[in-house]
């Protein structure tokens, strides 16, 4: 379905084929991801590049948990990526974001924040070349896990809030375009060479660690509300079960007139 100037999919399109494990809808007029998609769950490779996307977010790829390679390339529109886009996205291996002339924005949390409390992680490649990023939270993924890293053509910002891009290992190929867009007087230095008083932030970066604990410790709470009030209701229908057993009960041995 690439390129045949399609701007929308009827929501029961893929209905009929419940099977199908790749879809390439490349090229065409769409402005955000249809909804249609829901219906093939069982998508393990998507191609949703080239169309007028301005926005992705938690629901563009909902109940897509199949997906183990998504492709974003060359949308003009382009602008960000919201939290938990990438969340529901288990068994995603590789994440292909890049030449979007547009794409500042990638929250901190558009992989959700579950994977950091289960350690449930499967990207292996995240492509983010070429693209117009500036900052990317050193919080956004546990980078040591990806073996593919690409952050190169961005016009980084040489600056604390990117200075875990100079402590992780890249491959050595992939460092070759990764520079400085700012401050002005370095724009164009290579990020790994540029001088380290550049990135002396620390007051900034214990704030980026407290927001993160924040939700973090927010999340656990929740699941542990959850857990308590999932107990709850089960006593309540328990107790109410018994109440009507012993009810029942005295009525069946009660005096009849």
């Amino acid at each position: 379905m690439a390129s045949v100037g399609a701007h929308f999919l009827p929501e029961d399109i893929f209905h009929v084929n419940t099977v199908m494990t790749q879809l390439v809808l490349a090229g065409n007029d769409f402005d955000q991801v249809p909804s249609a998609l829901r219906s093939a769950e069982r998508l393990k490779s998507l191609d949703i590049s080239d169309n007028p996307v301005r926005l992705l977010t938690v629901s563009s790829f909902f109940k897509l948990k199949h997906l183990e390679e998504l492709y974003i390339r060359n949308m003009p529109e382009l602008e960000g990526m919201e939290a938990d886009t990438f969340a529901t996205q288990e068994n995603l291996q590789a994440l292909h974001i890049h030449n979007n002339p547009k794409l500042k924005e990638f929250d901190v949390e558009a992989f959700g924040i579950f994977w950091e409390l289960g350690g449930n992680w499967s990207l292996r490649q995240l492509h983010l070349q070429d693209n117009a990023m500036e900052f990317l939270l050193e919080g956004t993924a546990p980078w040591e896990k990806i073996q593919i890293l690409d952050l190169q053509g961005n016009p980084w910002a040489c600056e604390c809030t990117n200075i875990w891009m100079r402590r992780i290992e890249l491959l050595q190929e992939l460092t070759v375009r990764l520079r400085c867009g700012s401050p002005a007087k370095y724009e164009e230095t290579p990020l790994l060479d540029a001088p380290e008083e550049l990135f002396e932030c620390h007051h900034i970066e214990e704030d980026l660690d407290e927001y993160h604990r924040g939700n973090v410790h927010t999340a656990l709470l929740s699941l542990l509300i959850l857990a308590a009030l999932t107990m709850a209701l089960v006593l309540l229908c328990l107790i109410r079960r018994r109440r009507g057993a012993l009810w029942g009960r005295a009525n069946r041995n009660g005096s009849v007139y």
